[in-house]
């Protein structure tokens, strides 16, 4: 392209705007505006992922990502991949980052099997994601948080499972769960989501299924919680997100994933669930009919496809939960403290996130022939949700 002209600049912004609105993604139209500025820099071209290096925030670099398979396919020949002088300059640059977020390369396979000098990125990330298919199956956790959703993340992949652990908020905390299992020898990529938002699930899972592997695990551990509030105290809006988290939330994600489960033959959802699912306490309201349609909906998914490979299970946490970010935000940091010492610790009178993931694990591992769909885990001091405190006194 001649970019002496402003006619090939015109022809060129032109060409970027067409293939806008054929992909017809608003979100992506900005980092694809981002490339195309590249090119019509003076410099010679450059491939994706090196022109935003240059073009964008460090912080932001991960955003052309989503637009590389279909700049490649839409522009043919126009984005070759050229050079990486981006990353011989500063090889820890954001795009090196964003290259093992994105595609699942952890350091020490990259380092030893990849020179991203001289070799393309696709072919680095052919090789990369038939090594990880190859040697890994890959467990999502939705909602790992440091309760039983990031513990049971840690229990598969000490198992020899990737871990994709996926979360709303706490950016630190979450890389410091993949630092955890990075440090055990395990391998994991964290992933920011807002599981409410459309279709943010479904391209979490394409996204794994196509960069990362197969999803033999997925446990859907987004809670519901609001806490005690009276019919009057609960807007619709509150009602509302508790049934898009919990319920929708679950039908999305089976949408999405059981139908690469059948495909193969073979897959577990394990769906953790609460006391509220069993019985409907008052200031429960919202909370109550979102997690008891939380097991309807996995009731009717077992129906559908126990027989075809695809393992549901439903686990009722009948009890506290030793989690800071859960029971911890709901309490406050004093009276959880207090819980804990009261209850917790040595007592063991909380549930162990650690010790209720090693629970999952065996889920997912049950022979076909003795599946699990329904069980409850509490501490051995709580009464189960249906028996009643008060009662007679027996010696």
């Amino acid at each position: 392209m001649d970019r002496s002209t402003g006619a090939s600049d015109a022809r060129c912004l032109a060409w970027g705007e067409g293939l806008a609105r054929v992909i017809g993604h608003a979100d992506r139209n900005g980092p694809l505006r981002e490339y195309r500025i590249r090119l019509l820099l003076p410099a010679e071209r450059r491939s994706v992922e090196p022109a935003a290096a240059i073009t964008r925030r460090p912080d932001a670099a991960s955003g052309p990502w989503k637009l590389l398979r279909r700049i490649r396919m839409a522009a043919g020949g126009f984005a070759r991949d050229m050079a990486w002088e981006p990353l011989r300059q500063n090889p820890t640059s954001a795009v090196f980052r964003a290259l093992e977020r994105s595609h699942a390369m952890d350091r020490k396979m990259f380092a030893s099997r990849i020179d991203p000098f001289n070799m393309t990125l696709p072919a680095a990330c052919a090789v990369q994601r038939r090594d990880r298919i190859m040697t890994k199956p890959v467990c999502l956790v939705l909602g790992a948080g440091a309760g039983i959703g990031g513990n049971v993340g840690k229990r598969f992949a000490r198992d020899g499972y990737h871990a994709c652990l996926a979360r709303r908020s706490d950016r630190a905390g979450l890389d410091r769960l993949v630092s955890e299992i990075e440090a055990e020898g395990g391998s994991a990529n964290g992933y920011m989501i807002n599981a409410a938002e459309e279709g943010s699930i479904e391209q979490l899972v394409s996204d794994i299924e196509a960069q990362v592997g197969p999803i033999a695990v997925a446990v859907f551990n987004l809670g519901a919680q609001i806490g005690d509030r009276g019919l009057a105290g609960t807007s619709l809006k509150a009602f509302e997100m508790c049934w898009r988290l919990a319920t929708l939330g679950l039908f999305r994600l089976a949408r999405v994933l059981i139908p690469y489960m059948e495909e193969r033959g073979k897959g577990v959802i394990l769906v953790t669930s609460a006391t509220a699912a069993m019985r409907g306490n008052a200031g429960q309201h919202a909370h109550a009919a979102a997690i008891g349609g939380r097991r309807m909906l996995c009731q009717s998914l077992n129906a559908q496809y126990a027989s075809k490979g695809v393992h549901v299970a439903h686990i009722i946490v009948d009890g506290a939960v030793d989690a800071p970010d859960t029971l911890g935000k709901l309490l406050g940091p004093e009276r959880f403290q207090a819980l804990r010492e009261t209850r917790g610790m040595e007592h063991d009178g909380l549930i162990l996130p650690s010790e209720a993931a090693n629970t999952y694990f065996h889920l997912a591992h049950q022979h076909r022939s003795a599946w699990t769909f329904e069980l409850d885990l509490r501490a051995h001091s709580d009464l189960a949700w249906w028996n009643h405190a008060g009662g007679p006194d027996l010696k």
